[in-house]
């Protein structure tokens, strides 16, 4: 696919999920209808579903949140590994300021609609999925298992800070330092000279 024809379909599937958005604004997710979205967008519902399975998948978007400039902070990487991992996370939640407008709509569908959850839940996979295949690239002497579990450690850091600033808890800065800190906390409690090994059973 040309970059020409990639940029319009990217361009078109963002359309649609702002339609989505505003009209779940307007009238509550429950209420609305793919025809509904379709009519917003100024397209035939034909091409809605060249785009979207269903009106939940159309609330979350095609926006990649791992981005190659999001990967190009760890792979390739030289550095230390922790400032790495610092500035991924970092990346990933940065990512979500300028779409505050839109996650306060999507959140709440999140939280409610369990069909909503399904999809978040599918590209929540994924994307921890294609975390742990950049952290192989970094480290490829680490074990599968290794990479699955760090990969969720930063997922779940970047999701619960995102949630705190969402909530006006903290700032978005406040967030990803409290991320970064759990991270480094759980982290300790496994090194150092005193650090037991597991128990046998």
């Amino acid at each position: 696919m040309s970059d020409l024809r990639s940029r319009r379909k990217a361009e078109m599937a963002q359309v649609i999920q702002q339609a989505t958005i505003d009209l779940s604004r307007d009238y509550g997710f429950d209420a609305i209808t793919t025809e509904m979205i379709s009519q917003q967008a100024g397209i035939s519902a034909r091409t809605f579903f060249n785009y979207y399975a269903n009106k939940e998948a159309a609330l979350f978007g095609q926006v990649p949140f791992l981005t190659d400039e999001i990967c190009r902070t760890l792979v390739p990487g030289s550095g230390f590994l922790a400032d790495d991992l610092y500035q991924l996370l970092r990346a990933m939640m940065m990512r979500a300021v300028p779409r505050k407008a839109e996650l306060a709509i999507i959140v709440p569908a999140l939280q409610t609609q369990p069909k909503v959850l399904k999809v978040y839940m599918a590209e929540r996979a994924a994307m921890s999925e294609r975390l742990a295949q950049m952290l192989e690239d970094r480290l490829p002497e680490s074990t599968q298992l290794f990479r699955a579990v760090l990969a969720e450690m930063l997922m779940s850091a970047s999701w619960n800070g995102i949630m705190a600033w969402l909530e006006n808890r903290v700032t978005s800065d406040m967030a990803l330092e409290q991320g970064w800190r759990a991270i480094c906390e759980i982290a300790q409690l496994f090194v150092g000279p005193e650090a037991p090994g597991p128990s046998s059973p």
